[in-house]
């Protein structure tokens, strides 16, 4: 399989993703056939998302690359989750920030 290479804030649906191997679902997680996904950042590292067993991701929800969904945890409609900052300069974009946002409890 080649590599998929994401336009920065190019969104894409789940099956997208996990073509490219950047979805990593566990057992008994629900994601509505509505939810965007945008991997790739400002800078285009595209970064995957992890959903633990359960796991539950509503209609219209929009979830970026770094996003980690322990157990249980659910998105709700319209909710935006993991979205990166852009730095403190307007239109400005710092390498290295990329750090998870994590929601749940557990490891």
């Amino acid at each position: 399989m080649r590599q998929q290479i994401f336009a920065p804030g190019q969104a894409v649906s789940a099956s997208e993703l996990a073509r490219a191997g950047l979805l990593q679902a566990g057992e008994g997680t629900h994601i509505s056939r509505d939810v965007v996904f945008v991997p790739a950042d400002q800078l285009g590292t595209a970064r995957p998302v992890r959903l633990g067993a359960g796991c539950g991701v509503q209609s219209y929800a929009v979830v970026y690359g770094g996003t980690i969904l322990r157990a249980g945890a659910r998105v709700e409609e319209h909710a935006v989750v993991g979205k990166p900052e852009r730095g403190y300069a307007v239109g400005q974009v710092y390498p290295g920030a990329g750090a998870s946002t994590i929601i749940g409890r557990g490891q």
